[in-house]
C-alpha cells in the first residue's frame, strides 16, 4: 500500500509534468524536467518534506529528540500532537493514554507534568518503525536514557533558540469523541 509521502510525491510529480489547472500545458507538450536540476524556487516547490510525529521512524515520536533530529535532517516542517495534562499543560504526545508510547500506563488527562517526566518516552521505540507498537521481540535501544514526555513550551523554547532557517511547526490538536480529553466545544485545548 502506498505512503501518504509516496502518494504526495507522485501527484506533485504529476503537477509538475502536466502544469497547473488552465495553464494550457497537457502532458503531450510538457517538458521533462532534468532530475538532477534543483526544483523551482517559488513557494509550491515540490515536494514538501513534514516529519511526521517529529519523523517517528528515526526517534522516539514527538519527543524533544524526535524534533532535534528532524532540524538535523533539514525537513521543512515538524508534525507533533498536543495533549492536555491534569495541570493544564500542553505536552507533545499522540495518543490520550501513554501506554503505547512509555512504560507507564493510564490517560495523560489524569496525570501531571511531573508525573509525565516520569515516564520513559523511548520504551517501547524501535528504529525503523514509523508508529511505535509495544513489542518485546524488537530492540528497544533507546530505553532508560532519559527520553521525556515534552512540554509545548519547551519545544518553543528549543525553536526559538535555533539559528538559521527553521522549519515549520504542525501542531496537531488532539481532540477525538470516544478520547478521555475529549471536548465537545473544541475550546479547552485551544
Amino acid at each position: 500500500m502506498p505512503t501518504k509521502l509516496g502518494l504526495l510525491m507522485l501527484f506533485s510529480s504529476l503537477l509538475l509534468a502536466c502544469g497547473s489547472p488552465g495553464s494550457g500545458s497537457s502532458p503531450e507538450n510538457a517538458a521533462v524536467a532534468d532530475p538532477n536540476s534543483p526544483p523551482p524556487n517559488n513557494n509550491n516547490a515540490f515536494p514538501f518534506t513534514s516529519a511526521h510525529r517529529g519523523g517517528a521512524a528515526y526517534a522516539p515520536e514527538n519527543t524533544m529528540m524526535a524534533f532535534e533530529n528532524a532540524y538535523r535532517l533539514g525537513v521543512e516542517d515538524i508534525e507533533m500532537d498536543a495533549q492536555l495534562t491534569a495541570d493544564n499543560v500542553l505536552v507533545l504526545l499522540h495518543d490520550d493514554t501513554v501506554d503505547r508510547t512509555t512504560d507507564c500506563s493510564g490517560t495523560v488527562l489524569s496525570m501531571t507534568l511531573a508525573t509525565l517526566k516520569n515516564c520513559d518516552a523511548a520504551y517501547w521505540f524501535s528504529l525503523g518503525q514509523s508508529t511505535t507498537t509495544p513489542d518485546d521481540s524488537r530492540q528497544h535501544p533507546l530505553r532508560g536514557q532519559g527520553v521525556t514526555v515534552p512540554s509545548l513550551a519547551e519545544v518553543f523554547a528549543w525553536y526559538n533558540a535555533l539559528n538559521g532557517e527553521r522549519p515549520t511547526l504542525t501542531i496537531e490538536i488532539k481532540n477525538i469523541p470516544g478520547d478521555a480529553n475529549f471536548d465537545p466545544a473544541g475550546t479547552v485545548v485551544a
